[in-house]
């Protein structure tokens, strides 16, 4: 029977102990981070409630590692539009609110678990059960060329062999694919604009991005923005975005560092007492609250590759609310 290691650490410098323990144990910073959570590391006897605190020179860490624990990978059985389908690669329109792929804290109701129900990853030798660390790594996601975060809508191109995934992968790798977002903003914008910011992790907050400064380890990121449309009632801006690299929440973080955080997405500025400010004026003037889904006002609305575009409807929310702040808008956003 397996039992708990137990680790122990002699901290040589001052800097964060989920830092320390992953360099020195040589496990991901994901995995200190959940054995933090379970209260399986103390400092000088002391249990760490945060992966961020700072640890000292001579400061003595006790890890206490569980047994290889894996997972299963199910079926789901959630119904899924299909935009378009042919012998190498299938097109949906992913709703908020689902992963793209299994994590330790999502390993069903992701997408990779839909197309299991299907025989659409039938080339791709799946097993169901794999490990903690795979799943905190990403590796479980059969087909999977691109990602949308869980909270974002819209089209996603998933391969369906090993030859197509290589080359729509290259595509995007070559920067050959457009993408165009839509996002309902908050703040009133009435021009075209790019951002040229590098993207690294924020040091405040757990899983965020943020604008980096030179010196600093983030990665190149551009994206193009342009207003479609504006509300001054309401303070709202309708936001076509095309992003030219791919980092890890882009747009969310472009658009917040413009001032123009999205609606309903908490972590860049788009919730709080404005959101709720804005729920009860829509629920004045409209008889409904149209804001509250499981997801954020972003969806990838156009995907063109291989000479082919790809369009996925909006969510009805979102269509609804476009319609109804702005009537006269053309229908190419709804």
């Amino acid at each position: 029977m397996s039992t708990d290691e137990i680790k122990f650490i002699k901290c040589e410098s001052e800097q964060r102990v989920d830092k320390v323990i992953s360099e020195k144990l040589n496990i991901s910073r994901s995995f200190v981070e959940n054995l933090i959570a379970e209260g399986r590391v103390r400092k000088n006897g002391i249990v760490i409630v945060k992966k961020s605190e700072i640890v000292k020179k001579g400061d003595v860490l006790e890890i206490v590692i569980p047994p290889q624990r894996t997972f299963t990978l199910d079926k789901s059985d959630i119904q899924i539009e299909i935009i378009y389908e042919d012998n190498d690669y299938l097109v949906i329109n992913k709703p908020a609110g689902i992963p793209v792929h299994p994590t330790p804290h999502h390993t069903s109701k992701t997408i990779v678990n839909i197309l299991m129900g299907s025989s659409t990853l039938s080339e791709w030798q799946l097993s169901k059960e794999f490990s903690y660390e795979d799943a905190v790594k990403g590796r479980v996601r059969p087909g999977i060329v691109h990602r949308l975060d869980k909270d974002v809508s819209g089209v996603l191109i998933i391969a369906k062999n090993e030859s197509a995934l290589t080359k729509a992968s290259e595509q995007f790798k070559k920067r050959l694919v457009r993408k165009t977002y839509i996002a309902l903003c908050f703040g009133t914008k009435k021009e075209e604009w790019s951002v040229d910011k590098a993207i690294g992790r924020a040091r405040t907050q757990d899983k965020a991005m943020w604008v980096c400064e030179k010196d600093t380890k983030g990665k190149q990121a551009l994206t193009l923005f342009k207003s479609v449309a504006v509300n001054p009632e309401f303070g709202l801006s309708l936001i076509q975005a095309n992003p030219i690299t791919g980092r890890t929440h882009q747009i969310r973080v472009h658009l917040c560092w413009s001032g123009l955080p999205i609606v309903n997405d908490e972590m860049y500025g788009g919730g709080g007492k404005k959101l709720r400010e804005l729920e009860q004026k829509i629920l004045k003037k409209f008889g409904e609250n149209l804001l509250t889904f499981d997801g954020i006002f972003l969806h990838a609305l156009e995907l063109e590759i291989f000479d082919k575009k790809f369009i996925a409807k909006l969510p009805p929310h979102f269509e609804k609310i476009i319609r109804l702040l702005w009537p006269a808008l053309p229908p190419t956003y709804s």
